[in-house]
């Protein structure tokens, strides 16, 4: 063979190695971007999995099965993306980065699932007969810490990565994992905290008194609802012993003969006079800071009953209907009526009504049917029938809507209460304060029937911020009332003590009802400011107050905070808060979201407005 034909030959070896060179390169590549895609579509199909099960309301039996469906499609994509076809990818440019991505994602999204799935192995068996398991619940404590460490170091790793020169919808796609798993991560870290809290308010450290207060949303106070209904129990390594619903007239001193007990300084100024601060025990509830009207109860049953509660738990009649609703158990009412969960609400707080005369005799019915409730949702609390999934996230919501609240007379209890929302504070914490209260002083049960809508509307500038708050309230009492709810003196005309709260840097502009000047008595304390006005609203009318202020703003920042009265019905909240003209401003948890925030929705719960402008 000549030295040309050696050399055509070499070429033509040379040429088939490149060739076949690049088809390896070629259906590797391909088997790796194959994988990713599936990979891709792994992890889309267990983020959509979790967002159902975010959303929805589910039981144990539903959660476990959603668990086990999104740890197997994060598996299998972990699986995807560990093979040697794409780690070739890795080496490529653009394809590399997003493949490293796609990797981080999986190995956050494993580790936020294996957090998820501790708590859900765990939690039927958190329950025993008639209460907690204070042990096994301990136990879960210890074992979500390094399941949150570890998650948190993966969601770090996640932020870490280098996104620039990948596609947009790469870098959109971490950024809607990294906003998803955030919160769960930040759960996962606070639950040993919130488990610690849960065991001292069960008893596990030492007996706990605790004081059960229901309110009567028909009749409002500055916390919800007046409260005629009461208990009082012990707490003891997980197990609630509660002694039969009393109504407050069996305990309570009569006007005439009633003693002072402690009491926060602001609240003797603002609710003194109606004597909220005594053994008449009817009025306690008139401020709308939980703790403040909590601590003052505590003060006054140990008075009364000879024994001061430690632990109050304050709910409502809607937290009643919803916490009995959790196992779909029926209440039979005094007159032998059977009526669910979620039809308790208009049974306790309309139908009942309906034969209540002057009486004595129709209205101690009538107080009976509410004791009664309150007792079967302190049992549904202890039944092994009610999901502990379930219970959790409902009493979470409640807690949310200041349809339920905890106060402990243990200081640091009661800041892990305020922290995680539990404790139905009316303070603003240096933000500003959206929280508009009345007080029912004509004693009927016509609150019911008041529609309420409340207008926000907030101008943030780069020294400060200009606040518009309106409320507008409509008496839509029908004519057919029985006296006791009507009321007597006035009858179907609403007597109330309207108060707004605010931040306590706030500066009054102006105080108006119905476009003419009302008198502003603004007091100003340590963490908020209160302002009221007293006003009468007769049936079928209607009446607005306009309250206009400044706030500063602090390093270019502003905080709204938006807490509801619980009420019978919910009010309808409308919200704009925007730039002062030639500025910009943006959500601090959402850097993406620019311009004005706006909405208009019922106030179902607790909100919070974080903005920047510049």
């Amino acid at each position: 063979m000549t030295d040309d034909a050696r050399r055509l030959m070499t070429r033509r070896r040379v040429v088939v190695v490149v060739v076949m060179i690049f088809l390896i390169v070629g259906i590797v590549a391909g088997l790796g971007v194959r994988n990713a895609v599936l990979a891709s579509r792994d992890l889309e199909a267990a983020r959509a999995g979790l967002q159902a099960l975010e959303t929805a309301d589910v039981d144990i039996e539903t959660a476990l099965p959603a668990v086990d469906d999104a740890q197997q499609h994060v598996a299998e994509a972990r699986e995807r993306l560990s093979g040697p076809s794409v780690t070739f990818l890795r080496w490529v440019p653009v394809v590399g980065r997003s493949i490293d991505a796609e990797r981080a994602v999986t190995r956050a999204a494993g580790s936020s699932l294996a957090g998820i799935r501790a708590v859900v192995d765990a939690a039927p068996d958190l329950r025993t007969e008639g209460g907690v398991d204070v042990e096994e619940l301990s136990s879960l404590a210890d074992r979500l810490d390094p399941l949150a460490t570890q998650a948190r170091a993966d969601l770090v790793d996640l932020r870490l990565l280098r996104l620039d020169w990948t596609p947009g919808r790469v870098r959109a796609a971490v950024g809607k994992v990294d906003a998803a798993l955030s919160p769960l991560i930040d759960g996962l870290e606070q639950a040993p905290a919130g488990i610690e809290l849960a065991l001292g308010l069960l008893g596990a450290q030492g007996d706990r008194q605790v004081l059960v207060a229901l309110g009567n949303n028909a009749e409002l106070r500055g916390t919800g609802g007046f409260v005629s209904t009461f208990a009082t129990g012990t707490v003891q390594a997980g197990t609630l012993m509660l002694d039969p619903f009393r109504d407050v007239r069996e305990v309570s001193d009569p006007p005439s003969a009633t003693r002072k007990v402690p009491a926060p300084a602001e609240y003797v100024e603002d609710f003194g006079p109606f004597l909220a601060d005594t053994t008449l025990w009817l009025e306690w509830n008139m401020s709308p800071d939980v703790p403040d009207a909590a601590s003052v109860a505590a003060n006054v049953a140990g008075e009364l009953t000879g024994v001061t509660p430690d632990l109050v738990l304050v709910l409502d009649v809607p937290a009643l209907a919803r916490i009995i609703g959790l196992t779909g158990q029926e209440v039979r009412l005094a007159d032998g009526s059977i009526v669910a969960g979620d039809e308790l609400t208009d049974a306790l707080l309309v139908d009942m009504y309906s034969t209540a005369g002057r009486g004595l005799q129709e209205q101690t019915a009538r107080r009976s049917e509410l004791r009664q409730a309150a007792g079967d949702a302190a049992a549904t609390l202890l039944d092994a029938g009610a999901s502990p999934l379930s219970l959790v996230r409902e009493l979470g919501r409640l807690a949310r809507g200041r349809h339920l609240a905890i106060w402990s007379a243990n200081n640091a209890e009661q800041a892990e209460l305020e922290r995680l929302g539990l404790a139905g504070s009316a303070d603003p914490v240096g933000d500003d304060l959206a929280l508009i209260s009345v007080n029912n002083l004509n004693a009927n049960k016509l609150d019911y029937y008041v529609e309420r809508s409340v207008d926000v509307e907030a101008t943030v500038g780069l020294n400060h911020v200009d606040v518009v708050q309106r409320v507008r309230l409509h008496n839509q009492a029908p004519d057919e009332l029985v006296p006791y709810v009507e009321g007597t003196g006035r009858p179907g005309t609403v007597i109330e003590r309207l108060e707004f709260s605010l931040s306590p840097e706030a500066e009054l502009t102006s105080f108006v009802r119905d476009g003419a000047p009302a008198g502003a008595d603004l007091r100003t304390g340590i963490e908020r400011a209160r302002l009221h006005a007293i006003f009468e609203l007769p049936r079928g009318a209607s009446t607005e107050f306009e309250l206009r202020y400044t706030v500063p703003v602090r390093d270019g920042r502003y905080r709204l905070r938006m807490l509801p009265q619980p009420l019978a019905e919910d009010a309808q909240l409308s919200v704009t808060v925007s730039p002062a003209p030639g500025l910009s401003m943006q959500l601090v948890d959402d850097p993406d979201a620019q311009g004005p925030v706006t909405s208009s929705e019922p106030w179902l719960q607790s909100r919070l407005i974080d903005v920047v402008v510049r």
